[in-house]
Formats: structure tokens, sequence, C-alpha cells
């Protein structure tokens, strides 16, 4: 079974997780996820030691792999995480960074610190955005972090104006493209329309929204200008603020060293001037 022929909807609910979770690690198989667990928590899921005829414990990493492969093959036919020994569990938790609680359904949350988890709850955020936000931060306050940068926005007004304003663009593409939807519908019944007062009828309604199409691209427009200028005025009112940090106004000392070149450039030509 290959996961990236295999549709993940086709698999019940834990399945579904083992299945995201061993696509993001690149895990392309039930095979590759058996050895990833054997070479990474072998202690947690060895199979039983095998001997000889002489009593002697024989060793076969393939052989152990494909044991596991097998009973990992089962776990993805599973709709609930109590039905997978806890062995396994804590195997994937280990291999995948991922706490227990996300494998058994409670919580939507990967992450085994619980200060995020708490965050993400308290917050209502995505786990990727609060990981984002601890990852991107750089206390040194002469290093760009992208962390400081959101912060910034989030606490000026953009937090809740560009979203309204995305709110109303979309909206006004939605009516364009339902539009479109309108005027190609009829087109395409037209095809099948026999009747001549029925086709007038058509005709007349087709020029009706069509007439409609620039005012509602205008509005489209006009709610995507709104959105840039917002967004653009804000990029720029930063970039200024950035520059007017980093960058002290040495105008006067530019000036300063200008002249020095200038008085040292007629200092050279001076002086080559009485060597002739």
């Amino acid at each position: 079974m290959s996961f990236a022929k295999t549709k993940i909807e086709d698999f019940p609910a834990f399945g579904r997780r083992l299945m995201e979770l061993a696509r993001e690690k690149n895990i392309g198989s039930p095979l590759q996820l058996a050895e990833a667990l054997y070479e990474n928590c072998r202690d947690l899921i060895e199979p039983a030691q095998r001997r000889n005829k002489h009593g002697k414990i024989v060793k076969d990493r393939k052989h152990d792999i494909d044991a596991i492969r097998r009973r990992v093959q089962t776990h993805f036919d599973e709709e609930n995480a109590y039905l997978v020994p806890s062995k396994y569990l804590y195997a994937y938790s280990r291999l995948f960074d991922c706490s227990l609680d996300y494998l058994y359904g409670v919580v939507p949350v990967r992450s085994c610190n619980l200060e995020i988890q708490d965050i993400c709850e308290k917050m209502h955020m995505e786990e990727k955005a609060v990981l984002n936000f601890i990852n991107e931060y750089d206390p040194d306050p002469e290093v760009f972090a992208p962390a400081k940068f959101w912060s910034d926005v989030l606490k000026s007004d953009l937090f809740s104006k560009v979203p309204y304003a995305w709110l109303g663009y979309s909206m006004e593409v939605l009516k364009f493209k339902d539009l479109e939807k309108k005027l190609a519908a009829i087109k395409k019944a037209e095809d099948v329309a026999t009747d001549p007062m029925y086709r007038a009828t058509m005709e007349s309604r087709y020029d009706s929204l069509e007439k409609l199409r620039p005012r509602v691209r205008s509005d489209c427009e006009g709610a995507f200008k709104i959105l840039a200028d917002m967004l653009s005025e804000y990029i720029d009112t930063r970039a200024e603020e950035w520059v007017k940090s980093k960058h002290t106004d040495w105008e006067q000392n530019y000036y300063d060293n200008e002249l020095k070149k200038i008085e040292y450039l007629e200092k050279v030509l001076k002086e080559g001037s009485e060597k002739r």
C-alpha cells in the first residue's frame, strides 16, 4: 500500500491520523513505517525473540521489520486508538513527536508541550501558528524576527480591518463568479431549448445579466483596492519607522566626507601641478 496513491478519506479516524503523521515524515508505505519504528523505537515494539534448534537467540532484522509491518498494516484500519496496542501508541508518539492525547483523538493539538496545548486552546489558534511565533522569535533587538513583525501587526487595528476587508473582497468575487456561472448556464441551456418564446426569454435574461457585469466587476475591483491600499499604507508606514530606527541621520557626516574627498583631490592635483 503506497500512501501517496491512497485517499486519506478512505481511512477510519485513527487510520487518518496515522496516515497524516506518516506523510509529514515522508514515510510512504507500511514497510517504511515499520523500518522507521524498528530504527527509532525498537525497545518498545521489537518482536519476541526467536531461537534456533540449538536454543540460541536468532536476530533477523528483515524478519523483525516484516513482523512490525504486519502489525502496522492493521492499525490503518482502526477507527479508535484504544484498539491499538499501547506499546505501538507510545512508539508512534515518540516517532512523530506527538502526544498520546492526540493519537487518542482527545485533543487536536499534536505537541506534547502542555503550555502549547494551553495557548492553542485559550487563543483559538492552530498549533502551527503558535509554533511559528515560538520558533521565529529572537530576543536580540538587532535581529529581525518574523514573530515580532506579526506581533506588531496583530496589536494594530489591522487585526480586524484586514479580515473584514478580505471578506468584503471575497464576497464581491463570489458575486462576480456567480454571475459568470449564470451567464454560462443560460448559454448552455440555449442549445437544448427549442421553443422560440422560451429562447427569446433566455436571450432577454442573458442581456440583462450581461449589463450587470461591468458594475459587478467594478465592485470587485473596488473591494480589492480597499484591501490593497490598507496593506500598502501599513507596509509603507512600518518601513519608514524601521528605516528611522536603524538609520541614524548621517547626512552631515556624509557631507563632511564629501568635502574631505574634494579637499584631498584638490591637494593631489595641486601637488601634481607643482611637480611639473
